[in-house]
């Protein structure tokens, strides 16, 4: 399956997202969540980030839609056709690149006020962009629409409404203004099994439908399959294997990849290796603390003296398909 559209949507290149944490009366440590992205997203295109907690997948999210300003590097949104940069922007403008940018939180539970109308939930997003009377309506029931909740609902409170009902009602207010680009932050994770092919089902929909490119923060490789048409690996705030969805299922090159999916009880009928052993530690290591050369290396089986001491970059080994290996 190959990635729709041939142009970016939007484009990051070698950013880097770093925090300082810790007690401002002791050494304060830096926390490297992101340390180097490049990647886009095209536009039509379903694209998802994979890896563990702790990869930098949810600030990965925040960047490219305007929530979290980078360290370094570029990020550039073709939202209108022309390159803009979403951090340099001010007032309208930047009003207009959240319009085009929607965010679908993992927990459906927080990310709405429980206490809130479903109608008030809707409106008043739109009564901020100075829409409201006749044509606020008309878009709050296009998106009960769109995501398939009945117009009853609109006199609900919050905490009325089931689990999938709230995560529909999330991704109906994050396409009041027609977007362009959905985030979404794990959007399944918190819901049943019966509940997530429901899900995956309308983010397909507003993908195909409504032309709107999804970028798919996820640690389950199950949910990046059935979805993604491209799928990023991310480890300790770095890509290390890219490629599309039958590439990279087919053949998995990096060994990390390959211990995801050999961890992964979904997809046990894709392991290219019966067992990864891992060489020393079970868990990613802090993002305060890379281990230097491949930042994989404690835990790769294969590591050898080069891995130790040198970073590998990330390179096509095969049209498409990106790794950051020596073994490649």
């Amino acid at each position: 399956m190959q990635p729709a559209g041939g142009s970016p949507l939007i484009e990051l290149k070698d950013v880097k997202v770093y925090f300082k944490k810790g007690s401002i009366f002791g050494k304060r440590k830096l926390i490297k969540a992101l340390d180097g992205v490049s990647m886009k997203v095209n536009f039509k295109e379903k694209v998802a980030i994979v890896g563990e907690t702790g990869s930098g997948k949810t600030t990965l999210g925040r960047v490219v839609v305007g929530l979290q300003r980078p360290t370094s590097g570029e990020v550039t949104a073709y939202f209108n056709g022309y390159p803009v940069n979403p951090y340099s922007l001010k007032g309208r403008a930047k009003k207009e690149y959240f319009k085009n940018a929607g965010m679908v939180y993992q927990d459906p539970y927080s990310a709405i006020d429980p206490l809130m109308r479903v109608r008030d939930v809707l409106r008043i997003p739109l009564l901020y962009a100075g829409i409201k009377g006749e044509e606020a309506d008309k878009r709050i029931k296009e998106v009960m629409s769109r995501v398939s909740l009945s117009e009853e609902y609109l006199s609900y409170y919050v905490f009325q409404l089931s689990g999938g009902q709230r995560q529909r009602l999330v991704i109906a207010r994050a396409l009041l203004f027609n977007p362009k680009l959905l985030v979404a932050d794990e959007p399944v994770s918190m819901l049943d099994a019966s509940l997530k092919g429901d899900i995956l089902d309308l983010l397909n929909s507003v993908n195909s439908d409504m032309g709107v490119s999804v970028l798919m923060v996820t640690h389950e490789l199950a949910v990046a399959k059935v979805f993604a048409q491209r799928i990023h690996v991310l480890y300790l705030g770095k890509i290390m294997e890219s490629a599309n969805s039958e590439e990279f299922f087919s053949n998995p090159l990096h060994p990390y990849t390959q211990l995801l999916l050999a961890a992964s009880p979904d997809l046990k009928h894709l392991r290219t290796i019966p067992e990864i052993p891992l060489k020393k530690v079970s868990e990613i290591p802090s993002s305060a603390n890379i281990p230097p050369g491949c930042r994989f290396h404690t835990r790769c089986p294969f590591a050898f003296d080069k891995c130790i001491k040198e970073e590998p970059p990330l390179k096509e080994v095969k049209e498409g398909h990106e790794v950051a290996c020596w073994l490649r």
